[in-house]
């Protein structure tokens, strides 16, 4: 089975559900307590057993904090290309 994930470019994308993005990547991601953050993605995709709802996304550094999380991929907001 082959995922085929939807380009950065696509308009109208509210979330980065939807697209690959890759290790080294800065975007903003929004947290569950609605405050937005930078983070830098620091993994390939991955599944999180404990995270909410869809349970794929990426292990990340935090701006804010300098600390290292895993973040869902329907919190991924903003990134370089979005249209």
């Amino acid at each position: 089975m082959c995922i085929v994930y939807k380009s950065r470019f696509t308009p109208g994308l509210s979330d980065g559900r939807d697209v690959s993005f890759e290790k080294g990547e800065t975007v903003t991601y929004r947290m569950r307590s609605g405050e937005t953050v930078k983070i830098t993605i620091d993994s390939e995709i991955k599944e999180h057993n404990q995270a909410p709802g869809d349970k794929t996304g990426y292990e990340c550094v935090f701006h804010d904090t300098g600390e290292r999380s895993f973040a869902v991929r329907q919190g991924i907001i903003d990134w370089e290309g979005k249209a």
